[in-house]
């Protein structure tokens, strides 16, 4: 028996695949199959006995390097090892696309030695590689975030697995805009210099700490079984909320460039389902809400927030639905609880509105960090993480401490709303608390994270006052009609008002019972986005209300305005003075 496996060990030697390729990029035994030739010439299948002459269907060598399993799909890949013009390349792709003819002739754009011509012999010997080349197999995962696998834990961080030994799973993807995503989780710079950058925030703009704060949260979601979350952010331009994004991006990757983290809210359905699945247990980061559709931005946050995708069906049955843990940042102009009607969108965010550096910005310190964060990112992120993988603490300590502090903040709260945010705001907490408390030496010894969560906690709090978008709609709508009246005019007088020369513009009209203003529909829009409202839910909203007038199957109306006509929104006067 001893002698068989000798005899075999030296058969595999003479047949490993360097001996015919020396400089192929693998670093392992790999075994040419019987009757088949993989050397410079390229790749040949039949008789190869020593009087034979080789008939080559590839001028270029390939062989099946390494077979991958997905440990969350359970699905198969493979890798291939090829030349081409004199340079090594590899490939990975699922099984079946080296298995389906029609696939496989798609890895020429790869310039795979693959045509119309050889696909035939291609095709026989993978299979032949496949089932004797003795290829290793490996594990991945294809997405980031906390794994669990036969019995060990891992944390994903773009492509480094930590908790993995000597390379025993790898994170991997074939997908181009996956792998487009997974290069913004980079480090550059050192932890000091990103620390001193920190610490113009903590002593100059402390609120904007909370973008730090908040960022850390999501990998605690899993521990702590917390639920996601959206962190609004909204204001005028050039108030910093990008920079508070950035500060929050920073902890876990890049914040400029190509392949930065911060994305723009006008991106598919499928691209906004992708993102958090493939960035689970991280932040994710969206700009700019006014680039998006409204309808967009209410299925959008509850897709997020309820971590779970759409579901899908093929030809075999059902597919996965994707699902995560994350906290969406998020700018605007508007802010995205009032940008829709939709209560429970209200009941999913934390609100800033303004500037998170103060009522006037200093350009030096935005700049400074700006600067400094553009050359010192994606180190914490991933420390803190190995941080909660080696279990400092107990995972059920965590627990414990994240519903101390919820039951602390919800003390005084009644509504389902504000109890929902402070269990986003508790998780925060816990966040600031294992951050201070594993960098606590660039930090005053004797300072607590309460003196930023509490105020933070007490601003988000007043900007969840219980009255609804109509309501709120309504009182202000109320306020510009009284304080621009002589630019409506009376129905019937329309053309002497037209020629009042103290007015420039008209804004509406008053029925002649003075029961109804009309306004311009322009103008209210104009005004309501003004307000940070957006037109059309708050006119959906008044048509449910019963506060407007409308044609039929409209939300507005349309008059004669001096022989012209105009649409219009048709307000009941005493409706307005009750609020």
């Amino acid at each position: 028996m001893g002698e068989e496996k000798g005899e075999l060990a030296k058969v595999s030697a003479l047949r490993d695949i360097k001996r015919s390729l020396p400089d192929i990029p693998i670093d392992y035994p790999i075994i040419i199959p019987h009757g088949m030739s993989i050397d410079n010439d390229g790749v040949a299948i039949g008789d190869m006995s020593d009087d034979a002459e080789p008939d080559y269907f590839s001028s270029e060598p390939f062989v099946i390097s390494k077979k991958i399993l997905d440990l969350e799909e359970a699905t198969e890949k493979w890798e291939v090892t090829y030349r081409h013009e004199g340079k090594w390349r590899k490939l990975v792709q699922p099984r079946l696309t080296f298995a389906d003819p029609r696939k496989l002739l798609t890895l020429a754009d790869y310039s795979f030695p693959v045509d119309g011509i050889n696909l035939r012999n291609v095709l026989g010997a993978l299979r032949i590689m496949a089932i004797s080349s003795h290829a290793p197999l490996s594990y991945c995962f294809s997405s980031c975030g906390w794994k669990f696998c036969e019995g060990k834990t891992y944390f994903v961080w773009g492509k480094k697995v930590i908790g993995a030994v000597n390379g025993e799973v790898q994170f991997l993807t074939q997908d181009p805009g996956t792998e487009q995503v997974i290069r913004s989780y980079r480090m550059a710079g050192t932890l000091e210099n990103w620390m001193s950058v920190v610490e113009k925030i903590f002593n100059e703009a402390p609120k904007a700490m909370m973008a730090i704060y908040h960022s850390l949260a999501p990998p605690l979601m899993k521990i702590c079984g917390a639920s996601n979350f959206c962190v609004d952010l909204a204001g005028s331009s050039s108030v910093g909320k990008t920079t508070f994004s950035r500060i929050a991006a920073s902890v876990w990757g890049a914040v400029y460039g190509d392949n930065e983290l911060l994305k723009s809210w006008n991106s598919t359905r499928v691209f906004g389902e992708r993102l958090p699945a493939i960035s689970n247990d991280m932040p994710i980061f969206l700009e700019e809400t006014q680039l998006a559709k409204e309808e967009d931005q209410s299925k959008y946050l509850y897709m997020i927030v309820n971590g779970v995708g759409k579901g899908r069906g093929n030809l075999a049955g059902i597919r996965e639905v994707k699902t995560w843990n994350t906290c969406l940042f998020s700018t605007g102009e508007i802010p995205l609880s009032q940008s829709t009607a939709l209560e429970g969108v209200r009941a999913r965010t934390v609100p800033y509105w303004g500037s998170p550096f103060g009522e006037s910005p200093v350009p030096d310190l935005v700049k400074a960090i700006e600067s400094g964060l553009r050359e010192n990112h994606g180190i914490v992120g991933q420390q803190v993480a190995s941080h909660l993988l080696s279990g400092a603490g107990g995972w059920s300590d965590l627990k414990s401490r994240y519903e101390a502090k919820l039951s602390t903040l919800t003390k005084q709260l009644r509504g389902n709303i504000e109890s929902r945010v402070a269990s986003y705001m508790a998780l925060t907490w816990l966040a600031a608390d294992i951050f201070h408390e594993h960098y606590a030496g660039f930090f005053p010894s004797d300072f607590k994270p309460d003196e930023i969560i509490f105020p933070a906690f007490e601003e988000i709090m007043g900007n969840f006052k219980d009255v609804s978008l109509s309501d709120r709609a309504l009182h202000a709508t109320k306020q510009w009609v009284i304080a621009n009246k002589p630019s409506f005019a009376w129905e019937g007088s329309e053309s002497e008002f037209l020629d009042n020369k103290h007015t420039k513009e008209y804004y509406g009209m008053w029925r002649n019972d003075g029961n109804q203003v009309y306004i311009y529909t322009h103008k209210l829009k104009a005004f309501l986005r003004a307000e940070g409202m957006a037109y059309e839910s708050v006119i959906r909203e008044w048509k449910r209300c019963g506060v407007t007038e409308t044609s039929p199957d409209r939300s507005t109306m349309v008059i004669r305005v001096n022989k012209s006509v105009m649409r219009v929104v048709a307000l009941n006067w005493s409706d307005l003075l009750e609020k």
